[in-house]
């Protein structure tokens, strides 16, 4: 059988592994009986538990949020899928208005590349008597 002072060490390392019980630690070290010492054992133990639960809670968390990003990444797969399929010129711009995707559609009815495009306003692709009225539309 093992020392009592060497299951104080041993409860009291465990204890400092899972990061709390600090009164149960000082309980157990300070402990010159056996029943003191099954009291701080059954403490270390509803710690560990409690870790555990912890631990299983993070790890639900994980897996709901792991699920939500592939639920939304596989959203913007189609939706870009439909976007570029289009024929229909289609472009998606930021708060400021500037574009941050065009389909080819729209593309090929303008003449410009993708490149040539994004980071660019609606209206440096609009024609100068039609700019006021685009200009209405996008408010």
């Amino acid at each position: 059988m093992a020392r009592p002072s060497t299951v104080r060490s041993y409860l009291f390392g465990l204890l400092d592994l899972i990061g709390g019980g600090c009164i149960v630690a000082a309980a157990v070290q300070h402990s010159k009986n056996v029943p003191l010492l099954a009291a701080g054992a059954v403490l270390l133990l509803i710690g560990i538990v409690g870790f555990v639960r912890q631990q299983q809670k993070l790890a639900r968390e994980l897996v709901k949020r792991q699920t939500e990003d592939a639920a939304r990444l596989e959203r913007e797969r189609r939706f870009r899928k439909i976007v570029n399929a289009s024929t229909f010129g289609l472009f998606l711009t930021d708060l400021e208005g500037r574009l941050v995707q065009v389909n080819g559609s729209l593309q090929a009815m303008l003449g410009y590349s993708e490149v040539e495009m994004l980071g660019k306003t609606p209206g440096d692709f609009t024609l100068r008597n039609d700019v006021a009225l685009d200009a209405a539309l996008f408010r």
